[in-house]
């Protein structure tokens, strides 16, 4: 399996060594500032295009590109080298595109490590307590640099089975963060600060404007994205579905010239599948349908969790890296119709966080039944001092712009770029919808526009009403966790393989967090398709017909029981890999 391109950066204690070359195919360029860093760059271009040098002693890695400077990607270090020698970070909120970079000044013996505004391509740091400090696009890598990290998030564990990912920047392991969008890692041989050079920003005192000239200045600016992300593509495909937002760029793509082969993936289950192959033929674009097979999910769920770096829940379509596989035969880069905004009404503050999927035990209540008392008190305060913090966010603003605000700064910056850094390992990426400039539009336009697809659906139908014509699909085609209540008890090899991930495989990190009598009866019922114990974890719930009361809580619920097991049997699969067969490849001087 490819590693993730990115930046590698090491200083103090740890470094870098030649065990840890990439695989074949890649390109590496290498640099350091003085004796107390090293860094490189793992990226698809040769190291012409991914490394720039100035006489006055500074040099730039980037890894990814840039979307709006003329020409190829090897400009791309050279215009950054070009704007920080003229202007020094304040040129950095003025980037456009998908990278991260590194720019190493011998002048005042500094270094700044940044990235994109979305975050689109990951970057995690570990600093230990002598303030060594360990950068790189993959958690496992720093979690196995010596030594290697034995203590796990409580908090993050639970965060992963109530969100599949984690709120703002924590990852699995508590010594090991990510570097929150748009910002900038400055730091010299005895210093290290981080700060934001770019933040959403909604007002909240917006001029309504004329909805037909938000449509008329949205097309306008996801017109000019299209062009820019793809005038230099080489063997792009599309990620076309049958719903609206890839349909949108499917239009643009055929406004703007480009005639690109579109793939769908999925089950036999649903339409999703069948209105994407209506659009490709209505096109006339070449188009790929791959099953996705649920037929012994057992034998790729090792795969999945080791693909993901356990950023976000991938096990309930575990067969999906052999697909990208296999397009990566004949691709190199796919098209894909994230959103910086999401679709459902939110009325109040509340509703905002839990239409963007952010929430806390109160719509967790079985997961809570599980955890040990000491952990639940623990997770649940942390889980809600971070909630409160992103209703203080968006206090003076409307709940429509809360929730766009929530899901651009967490579920996209968490949930959806995780599965688009899985897709890094083999292709690289072009999203239309979170260009930067779009984004500012989208965001200063009133959320009532924005609510309900309403804006994207005006946009289809005054610049493609063809593709509007066309029915939407209902139902998508991709496998989901519940999928598996029915399949488990009726697959003993599914059955078996998850019964020993329980009850002979379970980390005991993992096993430290939950009560395990309620653990395993609840695993044990979903095995066998029984009906979900009610675990008596309160002494009036052993009270003759207090099981209603809990029955009442169970049903407020919004993480389907499947959803915990496979989920947290994720978080075991990678934490036994990463202990027993991962290869480090970041070593101890």
């Amino acid at each position: 399996m490819q590693t993730i391109p990115g930046i590698t950066l090491a200083t103090g204690r740890f470094r870098l060594t030649d065990g840890a070359l990439p695989p074949a195919g890649r390109h590496l360029s290498n640099a350091r500032l003085g004796d107390w860093l090293s860094a490189r760059a793992d990226a698809r271009h040769a190291s012409s295009h991914a490394h720039a040098v100035h006489e006055a002693g500074v040099s730039v890695l980037i890894e990814g590109y840039l979307s709006h400077i003329t020409g190829q990607p090897a400009h791309a270090p050279a215009a950054v080298l070009a704007l920080y020698l003229e202007s020094g970070l304040d040129f950095l909120p003025s980037l456009r595109g998908s990278y991260t970079g590194l720019i190493l000044d011998s002048r005042d013996n500094t270094a700044h490590l940044f990235n994109d505004r979305r975050a689109s391509r990951p970057l995690y740091y570990r600093q230990d307590a002598d303030r060594s400090l360990l950068a790189g696009p993959e958690v496992a890598g720093l979690a196995c640099a010596a030594p290697p990290l034995q203590e796990i998030d409580p908090v993050a564990v639970c965060e992963f089975l109530i969100f599949a990912s984690y709120y703002n920047d924590r990852t699995l392991f508590p010594s090991i963060k990510k570097l929150p969008p748009a910002s900038v890692m400055s730091f010299g041989p005895d210093s290290m600060a981080i700060r934001r050079y770019w933040q959403t920003r909604i007002e909240p005192d917006k001029n309504p404007g004329s909805e037909d000239e938000w449509v008329k200045e949205a097309l306008s600016l996801f017109n000019q994205s299209t062009h820019r992300l793809l005038a230099h593509c080489e063997h792009p495909f599309l990620y076309l579905s049958g719903g609206l937002d890839s349909r949108m760029i499917l239009g643009g793509l055929r406004e703007n010239g480009f005639r690109i082969p579109a793939v769908t993936y999925g089950t036999q289950e649903g339409d999703d599948a069948p209105i994407a192959r209506q659009l490709a033929q209505h096109c006339g674009l070449p188009f790929t349908y791959l099953p996705i097979s649920t037929a012994n999910p057992e034998a790729h769920f090792v795969d999945a969790a080791l693909r993901a770096d356990c950023r976000a829940e991938t096990v309930d379509t575990p067969s999906l890296g052999l697909l990208q596989d296999q397009l990566a035969e004949t691709y190199d880069q796919f098209i894909q119709g994230d959103k910086s905004y999401y679709s459902y009404h939110a009325a109040t503050p509340d509703e905002a966080l839990i239409q963007a999927g952010v929430f806390s035990f109160a719509f967790a209540n079985r997961l809570g039944d599980l955890l040990d008392p000491a952990v639940f008190r623990h997770a649940s305060s942390s889980i809600e001092h971070t909630l409160r913090d992103v209703r203080s966010a968006g206090r003076n603003i409307e709940a429509q712009d809360l929730r766009d605000k929530v899901y651009f700064e967490q579920r996209l910056f968490n949930r959806q770029n995780a599965f688009t850094a899985a897709n890094l390992r083999r292709f690289e990426q072009a999203r239309p919808w979170l260009d930067e400039d779009l984004v500012d539009c989208l965001f200063s336009m009133p959320g009532t526009l924005r609510s309900g697809n309403a804006l994207a659906k005006k946009m289809l139908q005054k610049a493609h009403p063809d593709l509007a014509a066309i029915p939407f699909a209902h139902k998508d085609s991709i496998p989901q966790a519940q999928t598996y209540r029915q399949s488990i008890s009726a697959s003993p090899p599914l059955a078996e393989f998850i019964r020993i991930q329980f009850h002979h495989q379970l980390d005991p990190r993992l096993a430290a967090l939950f009560r395990p009598d309620n653990l395993f009866a609840l695993i044990d019922s979903l095995l066998a398709g029984r009906p979900y114990p009610i675990p008596h974890t309160r002494w009036w719930q052993a009270l003759p017909g207090t099981w209603r009361i809990t029955a009442r809580r169970y049903r407020a619920d919004r993480i389907h029981p499947v959803s915990v097991m496979m989920r947290l049997m994720q978080i075991n699969l990678y934490l036994n890999e990463v202990r027993q067969n991962h290869t480090p490849p970041l070593n101890q001087a």
